[in-house]
């Protein structure tokens, strides 16, 4: 038994695909037809199965063989990145203002001195969070 696309083993009915997602498979469609890479005839055929398409399978069908373009591979590639420094990001400020309140409580609390890079740190962090959902707007945008 072989797992299609959309509908791995076991995992119950495929996804059903939104208007969103057949309106983007459209305009994927068309840019093809713009580059050259279909007919007009493989085109209206592959825009008729898009617009009827229920599932998520079937409109990987219409795509089937569709290459994506590369500003959308590239803003794919940029939002993966950006996530991935988001995380590091994250990791490191949580990991050195645990320290340094750490080491505040090891010396006998006083003034609150790790204040001095919680706040800074934070605040680069909620900026680079702000700017990373920026970027994944754009991304889904332009899909």
């Amino acid at each position: 038994m072989v797992a299609r696309v959309g509908h791995p083993i076991g995992m119950g009915s495929p996804a059903l695909a939104s208007e969103r997602d057949r309106d983007a498979a459209l305009r994927l469609l068309h840019g093809a037809y713009a580059e050259g890479r279909l007919e007009l005839d493989d085109l209206e055929a592959r825009c008729a199965r898009a617009q009827a398409a229920r599932t998520q399978t079937d409109l990987a069908v219409a795509l089937r063989g569709v290459p994506r373009r590369r500003l959308q591979r590239f803003g794919a590639a940029v939002d993966r990145f950006d996530r991935t420094a988001l995380k590091a990001h994250g990791a490191s400020v949580v990991v050195l203002n645990g320290s340094l309140i750490g080491v505040w409580e090891l010396t006998g609390g006083g003034p609150f001195w790790p204040a001095l890079a919680l706040v800074p740190t934070g605040a680069l962090l909620a900026w680079h969070g702000a700017s990373s959902w920026l970027v994944r707007r754009f991304v889904r945008r332009g899909r």
